[in-house]
């Protein structure tokens, strides 16, 4: 498992699950019982995805002792599309401000937006991107991990630390630089370690990152817009000037075109 994924099913066994079947031996797990904790996990007001998420990792579990997969219906409720939250996206002027600023306060940070802005980068992967995934000859980023925070279980330490996870699949990608960014990248004198320069090769930090871009949002006087809508604007962008949803699938890192 990914750390990703050991952390949220890590946190669905601690929470739910060893609180209920801490005691009783795999072998002696029935469906009824399963039934007994969905229901009592409805009682308690947990919404059905997390029960869900439960009865999956227990599954999961179970499978790994060789037994046969739990049977277990759970109540799913109607979504109501109406009432989903629309895509953030930034105006094109409000863009335009955001780049005139950056452009003449050049930073790390004016790298990290301009790739996720032009590029369609998550926030994730500009932290681990590094200087070795740039070929300059090519004109192309390859997009290989990404930098996560997760619960860090030693005892001694903070409660949180960086990772740097290699992506698979669909997220492991190639993406074209758009010529407005080509100069910047050129222009930066040391191109060893990672692209985001924190300190000397210290890994760079997405809440870092984040927190920067809330305070250029309250320079410029913009919304309160989170990093996401940088992504989601160019997203929108490409849609705009025609490109096909496959092409932006790809670029996006999607599984498929559906996401």
């Amino acid at each position: 498992l990914n750390p990703l994924t050991y952390r949220r099913y890590t946190n669905v066994a601690e929470k739910h699950l060893l609180p209920c079947f801490a005691d009783t031996l795999l072998s002696d797990i029935t469906d009824s019982m399963v039934s007994d904790f969905v229901k009592a996990k409805e009682a308690e007001g947990n919404s059905a995805a997390t029960i869900d998420m439960a009865v999956r990792v227990l599954g999961k579990v179970l499978k790994e002792y060789g037994r046969k997969p739990i049977k277990v219906k759970i109540e799913k409720p109607v979504k109501n599309k109406e009432k989903k939250s629309d895509t953030v996206v930034m105006e094109k002027e409000q863009v335009r401000a955001m780049e005139q600023y950056l452009l003449t306060s050049h930073s790390s940070l004016t790298i990290g937006i301009f790739l996720s802005l032009k590029m369609g980068m998550t926030l994730g992967e500009i932290c681990g991107l590094q200087w070795q995934d740039v070929d300059f000859d090519s004109e192309t980023v390859s997009v290989t991990h990404m930098v996560q925070r997760v619960v860090n279980r030693e005892t001694n330490g903070p409660k949180t630390k960086l990772i740097l996870m290699t992506l698979e699949n669909a997220g492991c990608r190639q993406i074209p630089i758009p010529a407005s960014l080509f100069p910047l990248l050129q222009m930066e004198e040391i191109k060893t370690g990672f692209v985001l320069k924190e300190g000397e090769n210290n890994m760079p930090d997405p809440r870092t990152i984040q927190w920067r871009f809330a305070k250029l949002m309250n320079i410029l006087k913009m919304p309160e817009y989170n990093y996401n809508a940088l992504r989601t604007t160019f997203a929108v962008r490409c849609i705009e000037a025609g490109m096909s949803l496959e092409s932006l699938s790809c670029i996006l890192g999607h599984a498929n075109v559906n996401i």
